[in-house]
């Protein structure tokens, strides 16, 4: 139990810790496993609710160890659903619509022998993610994000409790918007030049190795959907407007469509564009019901050629481009 202490007693700091995980009577050893999020995983320690969203990496400790094929997994504590089916049902849609779509099931998850409780277990956007859906010839993926708790504390002391004064109220309520760059044009990918510090957020969360070539080619979409009257050479078109389509129908308010602009694979392939599905317990109007900033009447009649919250169509050129061509948007609405 030592190591599952210093887990949840270090939360904010996600190193991994070796264990041994049991699925379906299958044992595999040296599993790495660490905490999960960000406003969620604060959440969780203001609330004092030690069951944290955890992530299980295979291959930690063990380069080639995968369970089945997969590197990571993903096990969503749901803290912010207590219906625990808006990340299942929004990835279910996702997938019926060709749109290349994480794994995902319900698991009861135990810590040797005594029941934590059920999780939502994901497919992390990982190398095995990559290698499923688009094999071995695939482009490159990234998970753009704005903020990284683990990165805000690093070289303080490790002990979580201690650093809450500095991500939460007097209160104790977490306001993503005090410690969220939301002003940080990269993951809304917005064009900054051709600079390539200025896409860090970006660089910092790929999944593949990545170099000059790749990150011109990358640059250069991003100039093109923000620049081009025609965006149509930086834009897997189609995959974008499933994906969008999708997205905006289950109301998702804690994406790429959202001011903290997050909570989206962006996958790149000679130089196209697709979004890939992320976390999607805030589907469905669930922030804005949850923490009192919105009604059903707002949501219900959120303009799906608009369908942002807080920020504009210009925050967010992918949508922005995508929509600008008339025929792709009666696709859209189709």
């Amino acid at each position: 139990m030592g190591a599952w202490n210093d887990l949840k007693d270090n939360a904010l700091c996600k190193e991994y810790h070796d264990c041994n995980v049991t699925i379906d009577g299958e044992t595999f050893y040296h599993v790495g496993v660490r905490t999960k999020g960000n406003t969620t995983l604060i959440q969780s320690i203001v609330r004092e609710w030690d069951r944290y969203s955890l992530v299980l990496n295979f291959g930690a400790f063990d380069k080639s160890q995968r369970y089945y094929g997969l590197d990571k997994v993903a096990l969503n504590n749901n803290i912010c659903d207590s219906n625990f089916i808006r990340d299942y049902l929004c990835c279910d849609m996702m997938r019926e619509m060709n749109i290349p779509t994480p794994l995902c099931s319900f698991v009861q998850v135990t810590l040797n022998g005594e029941v934590i409780g059920l999780y939502t277990a994901v497919e992390s956007l990982a190398e095995s993610f990559a290698l499923r859906n688009y094999v071995t010839q695939h482009g490159q993926l990234y998970k753009p994000e704005q903020m990284d708790i683990a990165g805000m504390i690093t070289g303080k002391e490790k002990n979580a409790s201690i650093h809450l004064s500095e991500l939460s109220g007097e209160d104790g309520a977490v306001n993503a918007c005090d410690f969220i760059g939301v002003d940080d044009k990269t993951v809304g990918l917005q064009y900054q030049g051709e600079d390539f510090s200025l896409y860090d957020a970006i660089w910092n969360n790929a999944v593949f190795k990545t170099g000059k070539k790749d990150k011109t080619r990358l640059i250069n979409a991003i100039r093109t959907i923000n620049e081009s009257a025609d965006a149509s050479s930086a834009l897997d078109t189609d995959t974008l407007l499933r994906y969008f389509a999708v997205n905006t129908f289950v109301l998702n308010d804690d994406c790429y469509t959202s001011y903290a602009g997050h909570n989206y694979g962006l996958y790149e392939k000679d130089g196209k564009l697709s979004l890939i599905p992320w976390d999607y317990d805030h589907a469905l109007g669930c922030t804005g019901a949850a923490n009192g900033t919105g009604n059903w009447t707002d949501y219900i009649n959120t303009p799906i050629d608009e369908p942002l919250i807080d920020i504009t169509l210009e925050e967010r050129p992918l949508l922005r481009s995508l929509l600008a061509n008339a025929e792709n948007k009666v696709k859209y609405h189709a």
